[in-house]
């Protein structure tokens, strides 16, 4: 006989299907059924616990784990919240917004945040807890006190893009200044997300295009002849310093860079100049095997004369009294400065800040025509800025090839 429409067939509960079982209890309701992660069902008869499991497996097969989880309840809610929401603002961008505003830090403070992040960006550079901070954390921690002293007793979570934009044009600053402002927010704000004080960062909402436009910096390169004249200077006026200035000429090291510099990275035996990771800025050993025969030509004596004989400590930057002038003894008769004897030798009238680095860049671009070899040798990421900044300045190729010593012609 056929089974009507709508009837259970009986279900023998010595051989139930996997995912029903039975309490052993008196319960009212001795039938469960689990599938996957779902929540445990009881039922009050073998054959609706059957029936429930079947129900579950069909539509798996149909539609996917992801239809288990479906209820009605959330399919209310959702309902609601998108009559709620503008058109063109979905779910996701709700939920982000609201987590945004309910960071999980609590209501983090601005000033507690910052504190916190600088003493980890100190950690991260290497060194201990007691010395001084890197160029880059200086200029973080410069930055971001500045950020502190407007917003240091908000809430992390109550910033947005607009309130920072405006802050940062209110600075008054060049457009170079407001970049790199906007870039040390950047960096403060995806070390928040990664320590979930927040959720998205509202410094994405300030764009380089909403900001002044930063032009190209002037370059301050010197001609081969006034290099040459600067060198004659620093070797007769104040050749303890002949080594600092060999680095900035030769090899392009910023004034601070060869400041820390440290006389046994310099490794004639393997042909290299060498800097471990722990003085670099970006915690990466450094390596520079292509370096010019003049630069060696300055340094053999030095390493083996009174500057040089230990090999050990740091190599002598300029101090600004000396490079700039001083009193002398008696507070009176003034003393002229390192700079100002080699401004007269090469008749400039002005030292900029990046004078040997600059003319580096330019003769080292004229001697080889090659951008990515002069990137190499600066670990600059990105060579065509090179080419870009480097290009209208550039001097014959056998000029710049003799100042660096090398005589080949290829």
């Amino acid at each position: 006989m056929a089974r009507r429409k709508g009837s259970i067939n009986k279900v023998d509960i010595n051989h139930l299907p996997r995912g029903v079982s039975m309490f052993k209890d008196d319960r009212a309701r001795p039938f469960k059924v689990q599938h996957r992660k779902l929540p445990v069902e009881t039922f009050k008869t073998a054959e609706q616990a059957v029936a429930r499991k079947a129900e579950l497996v069909a539509l798996e097969r149909a539609q996917g784990v992801e239809a288990l989880s479906y209820s009605r309840a959330i399919h209310a809610d959702v309902t609601a919240a998108r009559a709620l929401l503008p058109v063109g603002i979905s779910h996701t961008d709700a939920a982000q917004f609201w987590a945004l505003h309910h960071p999980t830090s609590g209501g983090m403070r601005v000033q507690e945040a910052v504190e916190r992040f600088l003493v980890a960006k100190h950690a991260s550079s290497g060194q201990a807890p007691d010395a001084a901070a890197t160029p880059h954390v200086q200029d973080l921690r410069t930055r971001l006190h500045q950020f502190a002293l407007v917003f240091g007793q908000e809430d992390l979570s109550d910033l947005t893009g607009e309130i920072l934009r405006r802050w940062i044009l209110d600075l008054g600053q060049s457009p170079r200044s407001i970049t790199n402002y906007r870039g040390a927010l950047q960096n403060f704000f995806n070390y928040a997300i990664r320590r979930h004080w927040l959720a998205s960062s509202p410094i994405k909402q300030v764009f380089v295009e909403d900001l002044p436009k930063v032009g190209r910096s002037d370059k301050h390169a010197l001609t081969v002849d006034q290099a040459n004249a600067a060198l004659a200077v620093i070797e007769r006026e104040r050749p303890q310093w002949l080594a600092h200035f060999a680095l900035r000429f030769f090899l392009g090291f910023r004034s601070a860079e060869a400041g820390r510099f440290e006389w046994q990275w310099i490794q004639p035996e393997l042909g290299r100049v060498y800097i471990p990771a722990r003085a670099t800025k970006t915690g990466d050993a450094w390596s520079i095997d292509d370096v010019p025969p003049r630069f060696w030509a300055l340094i053999q004596p030095l390493l083996q004369d009174q500057f040089g004989k230990s090999r050990t400590g740091h190599i002598a930057a300029p101090y600004p009294r000396e490079w700039d002038g001083c009193n002398g003894d008696d507070g009176r008769a003034p003393v002229v400065g390192l700079k100002a004897k080699i401004l007269k030798e090469i008749k400039h009238k002005s030292w900029a800040q990046n004078t040997t680095r600059d003319t580096f860049c330019t003769l080292h671009m004229s001697a080889y025509r090659s951008a990515e070899r002069t990137a190499l040798v600066l670990k600059h990421r990105n060579s065509q800025t090179l080419w870009q900044s480097y290009l209208g300045t550039l001097v014959p190729k056998v000029e710049a090839r003799r100042f660096f010593g090398d005589l080949s012609t290829d």
